[in-house]
């Protein structure tokens, strides 16, 4: 009996050990200071690339802020626009609500997310989250007013309304909040960096993939991974004088800068400015490095590179701006301004390349010369490897 006891006893051992194992997650060190140049390219990631230019019957004005797929639809937030809708063919369909001061309508169209399941819009205007349906007819709104807090950005997934707020100007009182789809408070996170003098203002990304919902302030070293209630770091950053310092000196801005990021089901590509040079790269969970893909000093204002550079037709390089899943299939989403298209097609680096598909580069040559250079900007979507 005791011999049996015994064997029990090791079973049940060994079973939690092994559950153990089971369920340890590692958790990635992102640290630009070790990152790892390579010659991978789009191909190495993508099996198909197609360019969608945007119906010129209605203009978008200034830059994109928002590219959201869902449902076959295209949903665009500009700066300078209502929050517009395409098909994935470019065709213009109509506006969400429009800008204005009246009921119903808001001063910005950027900051939005999408309900797929009931086909709803969700639109962060200043101290209200407004509801529209995907045909752009108002439905209702609630108000933020008494969190006492800077939201700055809204995400919506699976029957959650979160609400990401950013440290600007040294302070914020949350990291984020969760609401029902009714804008009730279900649970909140708030920002544990006690304040201090900055003239740095909000600077952060709240992203998802089919899974999670990220989130990342600048001045914290992790990026967390969000599920209603329960969160858990998904990547940190690592230490270093890289790093954004809490620091009250006039005109000091972080040495890192965080300008895109986005999480698929399987990689998180990053574009990061550091030591007067910018960046693109992604995390290799492997080697546990963060690999970079591209460089470049010395961009515009309206410069989107550098991105992933691009093998398949020898265009311009793949800015990766967000990840949409359509038909099952999974995308990275991007967009360029038409004139830059023009401009790099009609360069001698473009008619000296040599791309992966010929074809493809002879399809970029004859929509380049169908655009005018202040036409909107053309989507960008390329059709990631399973």
């Amino acid at each position: 009996m005791k011999m049996i006891k015994n064997i029990i006893l090791l079973i049940s051992v060994t079973a939690i050990i092994s559950c153990s194992k089971v369920n340890k997650r590692i958790i990635g060190v992102i640290n630009p200071e070790t990152a790892e140049m390579t010659n991978l390219s789009l191909s190495d990631f993508a099996e198909d690339l197609q360019y969608i230019p945007l119906d010129n019957n209605i203009q978008i004005g200034g830059n994109i802020n928002r590219l959201e797929i869902v449902d076959s639809l295209l949903f665009v937030g500009a700066v300078q626009t209502e929050l517009l809708v395409f098909d994935l063919y470019g065709d213009y369909k109509n506006k969400i609500g429009k800008i204005g001061k009246a009921p119903g309508e808001y001063r910005f169209g950027s900051w939005f997310s999408l309900d797929s399941k009931n086909k709803l819009v969700y639109l962060l205007d200043g101290k209200k989250v407004k509801v529209y349906s995907f045909d752009g007819t108002f439905i209702n709104e609630f108000s933020l007013e008494k969190y006492d807090a800077d939201f700055q950005d809204i995400l919506y997934k699976n029957g959650f309304i979160y609400l990401a707020e950013f440290i600007s100007f040294g302070h914020a009182k949350y990291d984020w909040l969760v609401l029902d789809e009714s804008g009730n408070p279900i649970f909140s996170k708030l920002n544990s960096i006690p304040q201090f003098q900055s003239q740095e203002g909000g600077s952060g990304f709240v992203f998802s993939n089919d899974k999670f919902v990220y989130y990342l302030n600048q001045y914290n070293d992790t990026l967390f991974q969000i599920n209603g209630t329960q969160f858990e770091p998904a990547y940190l950053f690592a230490k270093g004088e890289y790093r954004p310092q809490l620091s009250s000196a006039e005109n000091s801005t972080p040495g890192f800068n965080i300008l895109d990021i986005t999480q698929t089901n399987k990689t998180i590509f990053v574009r990061y400015f550091l030591n007067e040079t910018f960046y693109s790269g992604y995390f290799d969970s492997t080697k546990q490095k963060l690999i970079l893909l591209n460089s470049a000093k010395n961009l515009n204002y309206r410069d989107e590179g550098p991105g992933i550079i691009n093998n398949l037709d020898t265009g311009l390089s793949f800015v990766v701006k967000n990840h949409a899943t359509i038909n099952n299939t999974e995308y990275l989403v991007a967009y360029r301004f038409a004139y830059e298209i023009k401009t790099h097609v009609a360069s001698e680096v473009f008619k000296n390349s040599t791309p992966k598909y010929p074809e493809k580069k002879k399809q970029l040559e004859k929509l380049a010369n169908s655009l005018n250079e202040n036409d909107n900007p053309v989507l960008m979507l390329v059709k990631l490897k399973e």
